[in-house]
């Protein structure tokens, strides 16, 4: 593997997938908030929750990954943006 592709995955793979797991939290969450009144006082078990949890997931990943993706690299421009500004202010 080339330098320059170690150092582009290490700029964008990390900030990529903590992105991409607040994105699939917050999308997880808002299912959850949709669906509590049905499930809540039902008596379903735990496991059963999570593989509902999980069905939701398998939904979600195509509608995060892009939104991960776009955040993740608007991130790194605005920190290159902001490095690029510190820079002019020391001269």
């Amino acid at each position: 593997m080339k330098t320059i592709h170690k150092l582009v995955l290490k700029a964008y793979l990390g900030p990529m997938v903590l992105t991409f797991f607040i994105v699939m939290f917050v999308l997880m969450m808002n299912i959850v908030w949709r669906y509590i009144d049905e499930l809540v006082g039902k008596g379903l078990s735990a496991g059963i929750i999570i593989e509902l949890m999980t069905y939701f997931m398998a939904n979600m990943i195509p509608l995060g990954l892009p939104l991960a993706t776009v955040l993740s690299k608007y991130h790194r421009a605005l920190k290159k943006m902001r490095a690029y500004m510190e820079g002019d202010d020391a001269r």
